[in-house]
């Protein structure tokens, strides 16, 4: 049980520290800067994308001065730059999305996590008060068991003892008190004093 909770306890701690970072994300995320966001995401792809953009202008500020600004080709480099502006838009968006998930994720697990722990916490109380309540009925048990074979023996003796009063003896004559005490017999004394001359 014990084990349970220590463990249930290092869990949450984790989950908290791992949330506090994802909730650092998504502050970042949340504050609308595309360049927070882009950081936060993956920089293979978000690199591509911009390396991307850079190179279209690139061709198209080379084509702008070859060819003119009427050319075909400088429409269809401008085409391509919005569309790899979108992508970078469109990949700033899932990034957001994902830190958000990932927040809102962390969030729930710790919750969860909390909870269980709470939940671990009251049962370890409940078993703690169960196994006072038992310690306490033991100790009335033997307490009741000890005055119950008291009883039991001062009953047997009780028993014993009435058996032995009950014994074949007869009484023939009652006691009765002496009429004169039997001693110092004071006429005796006084004759054998006479006779013996003092």
């Amino acid at each position: 049980m014990t084990a349970k909770l220590d463990d249930l306890n290092k869990e949450l701690t984790a989950a908290e520290g791992e949330r506090v970072q994802k909730e650092v994300n998504y502050r970042l995320a949340r504050s609308g800067q595309p360049e927070l966001i882009a950081r936060l995401g993956s920089e293979s792809l978000i690199t591509k994308l911009r390396a991307q953009v850079a190179d279209l202008e690139n061709q198209m500020a080379q084509a702008s001065v070859q060819l003119g600004p009427a050319h075909p080709k400088i429409a269809e480099l401008s085409k391509q730059i919005a569309q790899a502006r979108q992508s970078v838009d469109a990949e700033v968006r899932r990034i957001g999305e994902q830190i958000t998930y990932d927040y809102q994720s962390a969030m729930q697990r710790e919750r969860m996590l909390r909870n269980a722990l709470e939940a671990q916490k009251q049962a370890a109380d409940k078993l703690s008060a169960n196994t006072i309540q038992g310690n306490i009925l033991k100790h009335e048990f033997e307490t009741n068991r000890k005055l119950y074979e008291d009883l039991l023996q001062k009953q047997k003796e009780v028993s014993i003892s009435s058996s032995l009063k009950s014994s074949n003896i007869w009484f023939v004559d009652p006691a009765r008190p002496p009429r004169r005490p039997a001693e110092p017999n004071i006429p005796r004394n006084f004759a054998l004093l006479s006779c013996l001359g003092f």
